[in-house]
């Protein structure tokens, strides 16, 4: 079962990863296009100095790019298979096969392996899961700084609308900010699943079946929610508008009032 799992997270990074790399470059797309578009700062919720908007969205693609090194990271070290038998120590394996066994199936699945065993030592799976939920974290961040950024009150970004999309059941004019809003609901319930993963490495001697039995419901739902966090990111990006005239306008005002 616990090869099993790891089977299931590692094509799960896979997809995670192309997720990933897709939201990175709908950002780079946007920094490359907007290089010379300047936007006030904001710092302690209020007016700073200008910056280029580019900056903003750089710090970004660099955060992302050092949750996906993080990522990977936790990935190397944590995949690996379990071949150990009842207790773990490759005792019932006859002639001392199972260290031989053991590697070959790591080496079949492309994984690594653990001496003599991990079967109550879940720090690679837990290493994983919360690389997951750190970005999820970043992600949940950007979304709703884009959001607040298409606030009424700024208004210096917006998504793409169509009709039908962000639409209000009682105020005709609004348009709400759907993929940012639905971006930040699902990173942040990411995040904090991926905290739970901590209590599950607490196993009682060689193997403890209720915190493996929680694993069942909290390895999968990172992954879900952090696929749909990214997925909502792509699509927030991808159909961003970005109001260079408004974003200039709030510099010029500020100009003035000083």
């Amino acid at each position: 079962m616990d090869t099993a799992t790891m089977l299931q997270i590692q094509r799960g990074i896979t997809e995670i990863q192309l997720q990933l790399e897709a939201v990175l470059i709908q950002l780079q797309r946007h920094a490359q296009e907007q290089r010379h578009t300047r936007m006030l700062g904001r710092t302690n919720g209020q007016h700073a100095v200008p910056l280029q908007f580019s900056t903003k969205l750089e710090v970004w693609i660099a955060e992302l790019k050092r949750r996906r090194d993080n990522l990977q990271y936790a990935t190397s070290h944590g995949l690996m298979v379990q071949v150990g038998g009842p207790v773990g120590d490759l005792s019932k394996y006859p002639d001392n096969c199972g260290p031989a066994v053991k590697a070959a199936m790591a080496d079949a699945l492309n994984m690594g392996f653990a001496d003599p065993h991990w079967q109550n030592a879940r720090d690679g799976i837990a290493d994983i899961i919360m690389a997951l939920g750190s970005l999820s974290a970043s992600l949940c961040k950007i979304a709703q700084n884009v959001n607040l950024l298409a606030s009424s009150d700024i208004g210096e970004v917006s998504e793409g609308h169509r009709n039908g999309r962000g639409a209000s059941s009682s105020m005709a004019h609004k348009k709400n900010q759907r993929a940012s809003e639905f971006a930040e609901a699902t990173a942040r319930l990411a995040r904090q699943r991926a905290e739970q993963i901590g209590e599950l490495t607490l196993h009682q001697h060689e193997r403890s079946g209720g915190a493996m039995i929680g694993e069942w419901l909290v390895i999968p739902e990172v992954f879900l929610l952090c696929s749909g966090a990214l997925m909502w990111t792509e699509q927030l990006f991808t159909g961003l508008q970005v109001h260079s005239d408004v974003m200039q306008q709030h510099i010029e005002q500020q100009a003035a009032s000083l």
